[in-house]
């Protein structure tokens, strides 16, 4: 599994930030450098018969050792060469006469070099720990940073959820027996009352259907689509009280009889901000091969969450519902400019024929008639099903 490129740019930043390690000594090396070795000098005035370098081992090693320890090479190292000024400016021991040049150099120049590689080899793994205690650090920070904003994020995942609970203990969902009974009053009001209580009948509809929505009813008449009801609260702007023949609305309903929602681009030009969903109401008679279209049921406002899949057919079924009243609206005339089913204009007008017009007394076979039947073979006897299957 590939590694994440932020974690390869953080442990890029933590490799980098342990290699770069300070060159600089800190001040308080600097500082202790200085107390230490005025310490040793002021022994060795206040005691002038002893001599540093006749105390085995040096007095000098203890800030070599100690600064080396403590802050690494770079500090041990300035500490091995203070102690080299040091011993220098106090002086080196004389020669000795058995003594050859090369042995007194090495008698007087074995502990300077002792004491710069012990600088050296100490502060280095000196430093080796600075650098691995550095790395800690920053992988502290880094854990800290990321475990500050895992709490973080769990905070608002947690507020998130609180406020989709308490949004789904409150939202109003409609109950299906309530939608089933405001339908079936609708149809019987429409059918015993016609249109008197459609306006009641609608509002309790789209209530029990859905909770907090705005519908309007409109009929299909000759100047176009007239308002027939409307819910309490509706925007005016959206709810006009005629739709003409020419508004692509109309052409949509009535002409094409599909139903339109602003979930597609072509629905949304259709509705121009008359709404968000309208579908056609046709009538229950079936003239043709189409039913006739009545009325349209129309959606101002609803609830997000509703407007899905199914909020169509639910708003079908209110529709129907309204079929009696709307009709009982129109008189049982045809509108004017209603799309029919095809259907020819002579059947349309010609008056109705009676059934005793179509009857005729048998007179005997005619001359042509009688021809073309001995023309035909006799017809030959069928056989019973069983004798065929035998």
């Amino acid at each position: 599994m590939e590694e994440p490129t932020a974690t390869k740019a953080s442990r890029a930043a933590h490799a980098a930030a342990a290699t770069s390690l300070p060159v600089l000594p800190p001040l308080a090396a600097l500082f202790e450098i200085a107390v230490l070795y005025s310490i040793l000098m002021l022994g060795d005035w206040l005691h002038p018969g002893v001599e540093l370098s006749d105390i085995r081992p040096h007095p000098f090693w203890i800030p070599v050792l100690l600064l080396s320890l403590q802050y690494g090479t770079v500090s041990g190292l300035i500490a091995a060469a203070a102690a080299i000024g040091l011993t220098a400016s106090s002086g080196f021991p004389e020669q000795g006469p058995s003594e050859t040049y090369f042995t007194y150099l090495l008698k007087i120049w074995i502990e300077p070099t002792l004491w710069l590689g012990a600088a050296v080899l100490i502060g280095q793994f000196r430093m080796r720990q600075i650098a691995r205690k550095q790395e800690l650090i920053f992988q502290v920070q880094e854990l800290s940073s990321q475990r500050a904003a895992i709490a973080d994020y769990a905070r608002n995942l947690r507020a998130h959820c609180n406020a989709l609970e308490r949004q789904i203990a409150g939202r109003r969902e409609g109950d299906p027996i309530l939608v089933l009974k405001a339908v079936t009053e609708a149809y019987e009001a429409g059918v015993a009352r016609g249109d008197a209580a459609i306006g009641e009948t609608l509002a309790g509809a789209i209530g029990a259907a859905l909770p907090g929505a705005q519908a309007s009813l409109y009929t299909a008449d000759a100047p176009g689509l007239r308002l027939a009801a409307a819910t309490a609260g509706g925007d005016t702007g959206k709810t006009p009280a005629l739709i003409i023949q020419t508004d692509p609305l109309y052409r949509a309903i009535v002409g094409d009889g599909v139903a339109v929602s602003v979930l597609t681009r072509e629905g949304e030009q259709c509705l121009g901000g008359k709404g968000l969903v309208a579908l056609p109401i046709c009538a229950a008679a079936v003239t043709g091969s189409r039913r006739r279209i009545i009325g349209m049921l129309k959606i101002e406002a609803i609830s997000p969450s509703a407007l899905d899949d199914a909020c169509l057919p639910a708003l079908a079924a209110i529709g129907h519902a309204f079929v009696p009243a709307l009709e009982a609206r129109l008189n049982g005339a045809r509108p004017a400019a209603m799309p029919l089913a095809a259907e020819p204009a002579a059947l349309m007008s010609a008056p109705a024929q009676r059934l005793w017009r179509h009857l005729r007394w048998w007179r005997g076979p005619q001359p042509g008639t009688a021809v073309a039947a001995a023309d035909q073979p006799a017809p030959q006897p069928t056989r019973r099903a069983s004798s065929v299957t035998r």
